[in-house]
């Protein structure tokens, strides 16, 4: 007794990515745009800047932002 028949067709696939991109792992954070490290401090951390459109490091109090409790998970 047969209760069907399945077919499988191969779709028509598209490419996003180039295929001769290689990632490169350990990249620096100089060698991405978009992000202005010029000056910077300990404890800066990346914050956005809607007027240039860049990442710029400064300090978490100067973006009106108050941490109190930063919890990295357990490793």
């Amino acid at each position: 007794m047969s209760i069907g028949k399945v077919v499988v067709k191969s779709t028509n696939r598209t490419m996003v990515a180039d295929p001769k991109y290689r990632p490169k792992p350990n990249v620096a954070i100089s060698e991405i745009t978009g992000i202005d490290i010029t000056v910077r401090a300990d404890r800066d951390v990346l914050l956005y800047n809607a007027d240039t459109g860049n990442f710029e490091a400064g300090p978490i109090d100067g973006a009106g932002l108050a941490i109190s409790i930063i919890d990295g998970g357990r490793f």
